[in-house]
C-alpha cells in the first residue's frame, strides 16, 4: 500500500552539519518527522538506532558535497552503511547535491552504492539566496510522492534516541539559529530584518535627543535665574538689615546728646544741682560709651 509519508532520515558528513541543520529546520517547520544524528550517536548504537531509523522512515536524504564520498571505499564508513541500508530497504532516496557537487564519470562508488547515481538528484545552487526555493522543490516534488508504507516502525529505544537528537537540534537552532543552522543568505536576511525592526526605535531615540538637549538647556537657564534671584534677595535683605543695624546707633546718639543737654540745663539753671550731677555721672558715660564703641565696631 502506497501513501504520502512525512518521515525523513537525514544522512550527512559531520563537516556538512550546517547544511544538515538548515534542511532539518526547514522540513521540521513543514511538519516532517526528521531524524538527524546531531549529537553523534556512539558507534555501539549504530545498528539499534541508525539502521532502525533508516528502515523506519519513508524518505532518505543524503547530503553530498565534493568531499562527502571520499571515505565510502571503507566498508565500515557510516555514510556508506546508511546509504546501503536505504538502498536495500528501498526507501525514497534523494541525493541532495551541495557546494557544486555533481556525479561524473570520475565519481568512484563502491559496487553497492552504484545505484545512487541513478536516483533523481536535487541540485542546491551555490548561491544561498536560492536555498528556500530548492527546499520548496524538495518538499513539493521529491517528498510529495507515493511510497510504500513502512511496515516495521523503529523500536521504542530507537524512537527515544531519535527524539533526543531532535531535541538537541531544536535547542541548537533556538540558541543559535543563524550561526549554526542557516546558510549565509538567510543569515544576512535575518540580520536585515533585525536592523529594520530596530530602526524605528533608533529613529525615535535620535529624534528625542534634540528635545532632551533643549530641555537640559532650559533647566540650566532656570537654575541660573533662580540663583540670581536668590542672590538679589539676599542683597536686599542685607541692605534692610544694615538700615536696622544703624537705627540703634541713631537712638543711642540721640539719647546721649539728650542726656548731656539735660544735665547741662539742670546744672546751669540750678535746679537740684546734686541730682543733675548724679544723673550726668550715671547716664552720660553710658550713652557716650555706646556711641563711641559701636562706631569703632562698625
Amino acid at each position: 500500500m502506497q501513501t504520502i509519508e512525512k518521515t525523513v532520515f537525514l544522512s550527512y558528513r559531520r563537516e556538512d552539519s550546517t547544511w544538515a541543520l538548515a534542511i532539518y529546520q526547514y522540513l521540521n517547520n513543514r511538519g516532517y518527522d526528521v531524524f538527524i544524528d546531531f549529537k553523534s550517536i556512539p558507534s555501539g548504537e549504530f545498528k539499534p538506532v541508525i539502521i532502525e531509523n533508516v528502515k523506519a522512515r519513508a524518505h532518505f536524504l543524503v547530503l553530498l558535497t565534493p568531499s562527502a564520498l571520499k571515505d565510502c571505499s571503507n566498508s565500515e564508513d557510516w555514510l556508506r552503511r546508511e546509504i546501503e541500508t536505504a538502498l536495500t530497504s528501498e526507501r525514497n532516496i534523494v541525493p541532495v547535491l551541495l557546494d557544486g557537487f555533481k556525479f561524473t564519470e570520475d565519481t568512484k562508488l563502491p559496487r553497492k552504492l552504484a545505484r545512487l547515481k541513478d536516483k533523481q538528484v536535487l541540485h542546491v545552487p551555490k548561491d544561498p539566496a536560492y536555498f528556500s526555493t530548492a527546499m520548496e522543490m524538495l518538499v513539493d516534488k521529491y517528498l510529495n510522492v507515493q511510497v510504500d508504507k513502512v511496515q516495521y516502525p523503529a523500536s521504542p529505544y530507537a524512537q527515544q534516541k531519535a527524539k533526543e537528537e531532535q531535541l538537541a537540534a531544536n535547542a541548537a537552532l533556538h540558541n543559535k539559529p543563524l550561526a549554526v543552522g542557516a546558510p549565509k543568505a538567510e543569515q544576512v536576511a535575518a540580520e536585515r530584518r533585525v536592523t529594520e525592526q530596530a530602526a524605528p526605535e533608533r529613529m525615535t531615540v535620535e529624534a528625542a535627543q534634540p528635545h532632551r538637549q533643549q530641555k537640559a538647556e532650559a533647566e540650566e537657564q532656570e537654575l541660573v535665574e533662580r540663583n540670581a534671584r536668590v542672590a538679589t534677595g539676599a542683597s536686599k535683605k542685607g541692605t534692610v538689615k544694615s538700615s536696622h543695624d544703624r537705627l540703634p546707633d541713631v537712638i543711642v546718639s540721640f539719647y546721649a546728646l539728650s542726656v548731656i543737654a539735660l544735665t547741662m540745663w539742670i546744672y546751669r539753671t540750678g535746679h537740684d544741682t546734686i541730682s543733675g550731677i548724679v544723673f550726668a555721672i550715671l547716664f552720660a558715660p553710658v550713652a557716650l560709651w555706646f556711641w563711641f564703641f559701636r562706631g569703632l565696631m562698625r
